[in-house]
């Protein structure tokens, strides 16, 4: 017995959502990463730190 495929409702990639939060948004620059072996919180709070220390007046 195969798998179903999940089927997936296509997008267009030109459709941008309004920024109904407000972020702020430091343009297409990286500005952190953290390498490890697998993705787990850990790592995704390393890394968010690490971004939030690189915005000037955030923390």
């Amino acid at each position: 017995m195969s798998k179903k495929k999940k089927q997936y409702a296509r997008s267009t990639p030109q459709h941008v959502a309004e920024n109904l939060l407000k972020r702020e948004f430091h343009g297409n620059n990286l500005i952190s990463y953290v390498l490890g072996h697998s993705n787990n919180n850990k790592l995704v709070f390393e890394t968010l730190d690490q971004a939030l220390g690189a915005v000037p007046g955030f923390l």
